[in-house]
């Protein structure tokens, strides 16, 4: 056994490996029918070596499949996703159906969508007999503002339907707070007229979200105009005890073309 974990393990990540190169390529495929510049090529991850797990305890071993395992589900597309996760997640289909009400409001028949959430990701089927075009629909599903931004990730159309990926507690959490510090953000610039990097992240400290700034603006005075926008705007948004935050960070270049 092992051995056979290990063999496993590389296994699953060099499933990971092909399914990203994959998508890489057909990236570039799509890319290179109207090529805008040359750009270097986007180095490939490594492929472990057997001898890397062979000294690894079991448990160790065990914790190193299921991550690959969630990895190689984390790139799959929503569709895939579905498919795979078979538990049906009533919590999350209450918690978008008010979203999916505003959508299809305009509906006259009944019910006016099916909607099925296996964990995060949910199939919906409106009914639009009798209703309006498939574009009228669509469109208001993309684009029914702040929510959308807030509670998911992707949307996937195509032939086996329509695919939504819902995000999760704490995703749902950060997003509040960058929708609700937006128009003080882009006060802070027009008052500061910074130049350079800004990094942003957050992290969980004394049971409170807190922001971590850095790169070439975090002593300037625009930085200390962002903590605050974000201060005032994570008062505004409740979160529950145990929320796990994701702890991604994302960059601006600044000055931007908000003028």
């Amino acid at each position: 056994m092992k051995v056979l974990v290990p063999l496993l393990i590389v296994s699953l990540v060099a499933n990971v490996y092909l399914y990203v190169t994959r998508v890489d390529a057909n990236v570039a495929a799509e890319e290179a029918v109207e090529p805008i510049s040359p750009r270097p090529a986007k180095p490939r991850p490594a492929l472990p070596s057997l001898s890397r797990y062979q000294a690894l305890e079991r448990a160790e071993l065990e914790q190193l499949v299921a991550t690959a395992e969630a990895d190689v589900v984390r790139y799959l597309p929503p569709n895939e996703k579905f498919e795979q996760q078979k538990t049906r997640s009533t919590e999350i289909e209450a918690q978008i159906r008010p979203y999916l009400d505003r959508v299809f409001k305009d509906f006259t028949t009944s019910p006016k969508y099916a909607l099925e959430c296996h964990d995060l990701v949910c199939k919906l089927e409106p009914n639009t007999r009798g209703n309006t075009s498939d574009d009228d629909w669509l469109s208001a599903l993309q684009t029914t503002y702040p929510d959308r931004m807030v509670l998911f990730h992707s949307m996937l159309f195509g032939p086996d339907g329509t695919f939504l990926e819902v995000k999760d507690a704490g995703e749902q959490v950060i997003s509040r707070i960058r929708l609700a510090a937006f128009p003080r953000l882009q006060t802070c610039e027009l008052e500061h007229a910074p130049h350079g990097v800004l990094t942003h992240v957050f992290v969980m400290e004394a049971g409170r979200i807190a922001l971590r700034l850095n790169g070439s603006l975090a002593n300037h005075p625009y930085a200390a105009c962002v903590r605050e926008a974000f201060e005032r705007a994570s008062a505004l948004v409740p979160v529950h005890a145990g929320i796990a935050i994701p702890q991604e960070s994302w960059t601006v270049t600044l000055p931007s073309e908000i003028n």
